[in-house]
């Protein structure tokens, strides 16, 4: 009995310390975001701002004419194109100005993502800004720890930081605006739109009287995976793979090649292609790896194929 009470007495003793731990760390950040919030209001005294202000905490000034009236927010707009500046308050103090507003480079980022392609991280809060505003104008973004950087900080920004965004909101696009803009500075022509927006283009003609890959079950090919960018996310020789999912009633179960089948755009167009056949093969995001992206890819990322097809493998052979 008295190691039972022993045993319970530690218990509590343990949760009496959980719980003083987990209040202590609400009060210790409910105090970083009024000590943000101060130095927020402070600044825009200071500087004489007129700011208006979201529900959830950020102040904004959007000024500009709209070039186009659609919205990053539209479930179809998944890339955004920006420039902005950060700076760490209250003295202004230049974080990241990698693509200025006075420069020519732009940023691509899938909207709903803090996902950076070259750039140091983006703020938490950048589709939030975003929101606030239409291609073509410039913005002034005010925002706590939450909408900044959080709780880590960067390599150049402390921890529970209010910051300072200027932004541009150059332009929003779709993955198909993407993919046609990509072929049109290519100069590719004769492009083949197959099913769900994936498109095809044929480099090298097959040979007399090849084979279509049609519904084999093992298909070999090389490829190269590219960006709209032009950046190299991956590339393979000799892949072998399950075009459509594997029948284990005409295939060895054992089978050591790759037992998952390919993203759907894959089986859209590869599926058309002929044995000797090379081409370039458009992807968008959602008959790719869609809104998590794999590995390296992006999430919403389109995705740039070149493939050549090798070989098909039918079933028993």
């Amino acid at each position: 009995m008295k190691r039972f009470c022993t045993a319970a007495g530690l218990l509590a003793l343990f949760a009496l310390g959980a719980c003083k731990n987990t209040n202590e760390q609400a009060e210790f950040l409910d105090k970083k975001i009024k000590e943000n919030e101060s130095i927020i209001q402070q600044y825009i005294a200071d500087k004489g701002l007129q700011m208006q202000k979201t529900e959830d905490g950020v102040y904004y000034y959007v000024e500009g004419t709209p070039t186009s009236t659609q919205a990053a927010n539209d479930s179809l707009f998944h890339h955004v194109f920006i420039q902005y500046e950060t700076y760490l308050l209250p003295y202004e103090t230049l974080i990241d100005d990698r693509y200025k507003r006075a420069g020519n480079d732009t940023l691509r980022f899938p909207y709903g993502t803090t996902y950076a392609y070259n750039t140091l991280t983006l703020p938490i809060g950048i589709s939030q800004m975003v929101d606030l505003m239409k291609p073509g104008q410039n913005g002034i973004f005010l925002v706590n720890y939450l909408r900044g950087y959080g709780e880590r900080g960067t390599p150049f920004m402390p921890p529970y930081s209010p910051i300072r965004v200027d932004l541009a909101l150059k332009a929003v696009k779709t993955d198909a605006q993407l993919i046609d803009d990509y072929i049109a500075r290519k100069g590719y022509s004769n492009v083949v739109e197959l099913d769900k927006g994936v498109k095809y283009v044929r480099l090298i003609a097959p040979p007399d009287g090849a084979e279509q890959v049609g519904d084999s079950v093992n298909v070999v090919v090389n490829y190269i995976l590219r960006s709209v960018e032009d950046k190299t996310y991956d590339s393979g020789s000799d892949f072998r793979f399950f075009l459509f999912p594997r029948d284990t009633t005409q295939t060895d179960a054992s089978d050591p090649v790759n037992l998952s089948t390919v993203i759907e755009g894959w089986q859209i167009g590869v599926s058309q292609m002929y044995v000797g056949e090379r081409g370039v093969l458009f992807v968008p995001s959602d008959v790719g790896y869609g809104k998590n992206g794999s590995g390296s890819i992006p999430p919403y990322e389109p995705l740039v194929f070149e493939i050549e097809v090798k070989e098909r493998i039918l079933p028993g052979e």
